[in-house]
């Protein structure tokens, strides 16, 4: 009776047990599940990526976990304490990386102001430089920036070249291409070569600088120029005040705005002071200051008192109903009076130009060109009219003292002749 009472209390307990690690298990099972429903709703705190280490990291933590689960859990208050922490720094860092509203963008890069007059233009800090030993070599211009007094002095350079040489006027253009350096202005050559509209080998000299400084100077040169060009004479001189104009002109040449000889007088007559304009007004009521040349003798003569200016005034109007002379030696009579000496006439023209002369101080065989003379215009009262006869001596002279200079010398020819126009820069 005892045994069989025993062995049901035993297959009792026995039972009592198995329901409960069987509820336990349910329980835990269920509490699991609710865990995992608990966390479906969260987002992922880290991205998912295909890189490598990130499945070497998750294989490493799944094999870590499953060996942990195979192994008797020892409970360390302690060790847990820090693994929490450790792991609630991980969570707070990964969530901050990840937080989209946290995420400053960098700031964006804005692209250089480039000023609209520079965009297309040839800019250098050194001024440019024309280069030429005697009027027999062709000038050189040297690549910098360029301004209107370096484009003058080249023109000037050119035009004396031409003139010795004789070259003709329709290889003037092709021929300054060569002297042209650097990269920028050879390839401003190529370009204005390609054109069809406007062939460049139809160009004329005049054109061509109008070209030349159209491309190369600043925007507003020509509204300095103009501002010259139209300005009054005030309390100027006469002779500064129609240099300065007459300079200004030049600079316009190949352009619209530029004034040949009587335009030129109808603008000076308008921008000179009142009181030469009321005597000038007084002298040319018989109409016979029709030319530029007969306003600046009229000036030169008259820039004195008012009885000097009518006294003047009758004698140049009563030697101008006579008919002028064409012979050479007229031209030293008309001169008389001026401060100037009479213009060159062609013949003196081409003897200066073949015996290498200078046509500001009217000097044969000279080592200057008329933009460096420093002797200047010869004496009005002792300039006579040259001939070849005093060319020809001047030239024996030149020739003993050529021989005499160049004996022992070694010549040596410039950098600039040797080097290519690529490393000009």
């Amino acid at each position: 009776m005892s045994s069989s009472s025993s062995n049901s209390s035993a297959s009792a307990a026995s039972h009592i047990r198995a329901n409960s690690s069987s509820s336990n298990s349910s329980s835990s099972a269920t509490s699991f599940n609710k865990e995992e429903d608990d966390f479906a709703d969260l987002p992922d705190l880290l991205p998912i990526t295909d890189n490598d280490d990130d499945d070497d990291l998750s294989s490493s933590s799944s094999s870590s976990s499953s060996s942990s689960a195979s192994a008797p859990a020892s409970h360390n208050p302690q060790l847990d304490s820090e693994d929490d922490a450790s792991n609630a720094s991980v969570v707070d860092s990964s969530s901050l990386c990840s937080s989209d509203s946290d995420f400053i963008p960098a700031p964006k890069r804005k692209p250089a102001f480039v000023p609209a007059s520079s965009a297309n233009r040839h800019t250098m800090s050194a001024i440019a430089v024309v280069e030429q030993n005697s009027c027999t070599d062709a000038p050189i211009l040297h690549p910098g920036y360029y301004t209107i007094d370096i484009f003058n002095e080249f023109n000037e350079a050119f035009e004396s070249f031409f003139l010795y040489k004789k070259i003709k006027p329709e290889v003037h253009v092709l021929m300054a291409f060569s002297a042209l350096c650097g990269p920028a202005m050879k390839s401003w050559i190529r370009l204005i070569s390609a054109c069809e509209t406007d062939p460049v080998a139809n160009w004329t000299w005049d054109h061509f600088m109008a070209q030349l400084k159209a491309k190369w100077l600043s925007d507003n040169w020509f509204f300095q120029v103009k501002k010259t060009h139209n300005a009054t004479q005030g309390k100027r001189p006469w002779f500064e005040f129609q240099l300065t104009v007459r300079s200004a002109n030049e600079n316009l040449i190949g352009m619209p705005s530029y004034l040949d000889d009587e335009d030129m007088r109808l603008h000076l007559e308008e921008r000179m002071s009142e009181d030469l304009a009321e005597e000038y007004l007084k002298a040319n009521r018989q109409g016979w200051l029709d030319s530029i040349t007969d306003l600046d003798k009229w000036v030169d003569e008259n820039t004195g008192t008012s009885s000097m200016m009518t006294n003047t005034t009758m004698e140049v109007a009563t030697s101008s109903t006579n008919q002028a002379p064409s012979t050479a030696s007229s031209s030293a009579t008309k001169g008389q009076g001026c401060t100037q000496p009479p213009k060159l006439m062609e013949g003196e023209k081409d003897l200066l130009a073949k015996h290498l002369g200078c046509f500001l101080c009217c000097t044969f065989y000279t080592d200057h060109i008329a933009s460096d003379c420093k002797a200047g215009a010869p004496d009005v009262q002792t300039y006579r009219t040259l001939t070849e006869a005093d060319a020809i001596e001047v030239r024996k002279a030149y020739e003993e003292r050529k021989s005499s200079l160049m004996a022992g010398i070694e010549l040596h020819y410039p950098p600039s002749a040797l080097e290519d126009d690529d490393h000009m820069f």
